[in-house]
């Protein structure tokens, strides 16, 4: 996604995020079972994976309390994760 798709995300990586954001806080069990098409690159398909990835950082922080256990294993990932809080202020 380049930088003016992420200040604008489509309605379609919205739907997908928020949906997610509801399993991944009242439902996280459903997501050992959940697989996503690999050849799909969609942006409903990035959106849903966007915040499920988001969930197993907070997941793995709140168990680890190492930062550097957490960098080697997200690395720039984990640095994103405060800047995309914004995605969800729209629910669909």
């Amino acid at each position: 996604m380049n930088e003016e798709n992420q200040k604008n995300p489509s309605k379609e990586y919205l739907k997908a995020y928020n949906h997610a954001d509801m399993i991944c806080n009242y439902m996280p069990h459903l997501l050992k079972g959940m697989h996503t098409p690999d050849n799909e690159p969609s942006d409903y398909t990035k959106g849903f994976m966007d915040r499920v990835r988001q969930y197993e950082m907070e997941k793995d922080a709140s168990i680890n309390t190492s930062w550097n256990e957490l960098k080697n294993k997200y690395g720039d990932e984990l640095d994103k994760l405060g800047k995309d809080s914004e995605i969800d202020i729209e629910k669909d």
